[in-house]
């Protein structure tokens, strides 16, 4: 699903140029994988085994090779964001949905405590 442009406005202009193509979702996808780095974008068909097409799926990478194939992308880092797009959803399964503190360090591949400190932030300490 591609974002609106006004929601891709806290991102990085690095990162939007990829949000506008293939979502604000698997962009930050990649910019956590990158790590403040560039990345290739294989020009001819790949293998499934590649690294980027495995990350964010075979529709959404074939939107990036037609609009960045056989060029280097440079990629700025997003860790705030995608820590407080982290911090969201785990607030948010704990509320809406009761999920147990392990259940939801299991979910999304986080410690316990990462998700302890994040709804310890939302009750102020």
């Amino acid at each position: 699903m591609i974002q609106s442009v006004q929601s891709l406005k806290d991102l990085p202009e690095s990162v939007q140029v990829v949000a506008e193509i293939i979502g604000r979702e698997a962009a930050l996808k990649i910019a956590q994988a990158c790590n403040h780095r560039h990345f290739y974008v294989p020009k001819l068909e790949v293998k499934s085994n590649n690294w980027i097409k495995e990350l964010i799926g075979d529709d959404l990478f074939k939107r990036l090779q037609y609009h960045f194939g056989g060029c280097l992308v440079d990629m700025a880092g997003c860790a705030h964001l995608i820590r407080q797009e982290r911090r969201k959803l785990i607030l948010d399964a704990h509320k809406k949905l009761g999920w147990s503190v392990t259940s939801l360090a299991m979910a999304l591949e986080v410690s316990e405590r990462t998700v302890q400190r994040s709804l310890q932030e939302r009750q102020g300490g």
